[in-house]
């Protein structure tokens, strides 16, 4: 639109730009191919700093169209914005976001993914991508309000009511599990199978996982706030994250798992007593005022 254009024609004037944000504007993805094309014709391509957060109408498609333009970016925010909903069966939003973080992970250093429309089976692919040896800058991760376990994922669906949900687990666990070269076949945009089974993944086992081999060794905050960290999760990440210190070395700093306001956590309370892991308890006023600001 006109706003747009306005815009995308001030920032091809400038000769260089650190900090862009364009957060809760009404941004799509024809939008992010108008600001692409403004940004290359700066001298200077130093946007450290991309807040595209609260944009409902921006998906994978568009962040990918900016992020090649950006070389050198620290903080990526797409907070609230419809990345990958409805992406399945194809996945294709997943596959482009994935192929264009890719070149950014060494320096890339916070990634806020909070309410972004991941499913259990895409946040684990997409963390596959993201933690990894090569991610030496990142620092802090977001994946809240996000169901990353199937039992969540069946929960979610089944709002408000509930009536149904136990059926409805029943029938999401009988479905077969995806190929085991999807991976490759999604990241490699070449994947067009219309029948995959999602949600018989469980993402936080995969990233406990990832932890546990040493990925993102500089990472220091882990936010898993309303993702379906259950207690059984906990004692997983807590076993990870002694492993990684033993992995890495003694005098490494663990990474703070923000695990408040998952409803499961607390039915065992000593899940989250143990003092070599730095975990944050749910679901007290205190704490969430703190955090207001993110949301």
């Amino acid at each position: 639109d006109q706003g747009i254009e306005i815009l995308a024609s001030a920032i091809s004037k400038l000769f260089d730009l650190e900090l862009l944000s364009i957060s809760d504007c009404g941004l799509g993805d024809q939008a992010c191919l108008a600001l692409a094309k403004a940004l290359r014709h700066i001298k200077r391509q130093e946007v450290f700093d991309l807040d595209l957060s609260r944009n409902p109408r921006l998906t994978a498609h568009g962040v990918a169209a900016i992020l090649s333009c950006c070389p050198k970016l620290r903080r990526l925010d797409v907070r609230c914005c419809a990345l990958f909903e409805a992406d399945a069966p194809e996945y294709e939003r997943l596959g482009a976001f994935c192929r264009s973080i890719k070149p950014h992970l060494f320096t890339l250093e916070h990634l806020p993914l909070t309410d972004v429309g991941l499913d259990p089976w895409s946040a684990a692919l997409l963390t596959k991508c993201v933690l990894t040896p090569r991610s030496t800058a990142l620092k802090s991760l977001e994946l809240s309000i996000n169901p990353l376990t199937p039992y969540e994922l069946a929960y979610r669906r089944t709002l408000p009511g509930n009536s149904m949900a136990s059926r409805f687990k029943a029938k999401l666990f009988k479905r077969a599990k995806p190929k085991k070269n999807i991976d490759a076949a999604i990241l490699g945009g070449e994947y067009k199978n219309t029948h995959v089974a999602t949600v018989t993944t469980d993402a936080l086992v995969v990233l406990a996982t990832l932890l546990a081999s040493g990925a993102a060794p500089n990472l220091e905050l882990l936010r898993l706030m309303e993702t379906g960290v259950t207690a059984a999760h906990s004692r997983r990440f807590q076993k990870a994250l002694r492993k990684r210190q033993l992995r890495l070395s003694s005098t490494t700093v663990l990474p703070l798992l923000d695990l408040r306001f998952n409803r499961n956590i607390h039915k065992e309370p000593d899940a989250l007593e143990s003092p070599a892991v730095a975990m944050v308890a749910s679901g007290r006023q205190d704490d969430a005022n703190e955090d207001e600001d993110d949301y």
